[in-house]
């Protein structure tokens, strides 16, 4: 019965009813789902990290080792610092141009071994995109590895959340005193998964006139 008076009522009436009855519901639930797992996103989040910087690390590595040179530890900078001076590949060894081939040639009743001079064009391009690549990977593994350490930071380190989430709410001037009655009221211990929870909710809202009303709701949501 209940059903069918709000189907057969006007578009008002109906909205009426979703806002004061049934939202309340769906609020309830997306509010326990998020209890069960919020604690899940962050950690998440910071083993993506994690993986991301050991592969780019691993990366770097097996670079590093493609380009090899029997004459330095790290090939990428030594190579660069070679050209610069005017030592080519002939003094270092590097990316030849030209190298000895060996082939065989039959002739009757014998196999004759041959050896001629190969020249190499590729490697002209492949000795500057291996160094940009190098110094490329280099530059994404520690990037990577500082991203990861800074959220390992800011998920372990109370007064690190505190500060990341004082930089993502968008708060007008005038509703101070929520900002410190939230950080006040927020246990020390949840400041990490009050960060996502807030943004989860910012994101959803999307109207920056409301951040007083998630601000005053963040301990409840928790």
């Amino acid at each position: 019965m209940t059903w069918h008076n709000i189907k057969t009522s006007s578009f008002t009436a109906r909205m009426d009813t979703l806002e004061t009855q049934t939202a309340i519901y769906i609020w309830d639930g997306i509010r326990l789902a998020k209890r069960h797992k919020r604690g899940q996103l962050s950690m998440h989040y910071l083993l993506y990290t994690l993986i991301q910087a050991c592969n780019a690390t691993l990366m770097f590595l097996w670079l590093n080792q493609l380009i090899d040179s029997p004459m330095y530890s790290w090939s990428g900078p030594s190579i660069l610092v070679d050209l610069y001076n005017g030592l080519n590949w002939k003094d270092t060894g590097h990316f030849p141009r030209i190298t000895h081939c060996d082939f065989t040639r039959r002739k009757l009743a014998s196999v004759h071994t041959e050896t001629v001079l190969c020249v190499l064009t590729l490697n002209i391009y492949y000795e500057k995109l291996l160094l940009f690549l190098w110094f490329w990977m280099l530059f994404v593994a520690i990037v990577s590895w500082f991203n990861c350490i800074t959220w390992a930071r800011i998920m372990c380190v109370p007064q690190a959340s505190k500060f990341k989430l004082q930089s993502f709410l968008s708060v007008h001037a005038g509703s101070s005193v929520y900002m410190d009655r939230f950080f006040r009221e927020l246990p020390t211990s949840y400041l990490t998964l009050a960060m996502f929870n807030i943004l989860e909710q910012a994101e959803d809202n999307g109207d920056q006139s409301h951040s007083p009303l998630l601000i005053e709701k963040g301990t409840k949501a928790i």
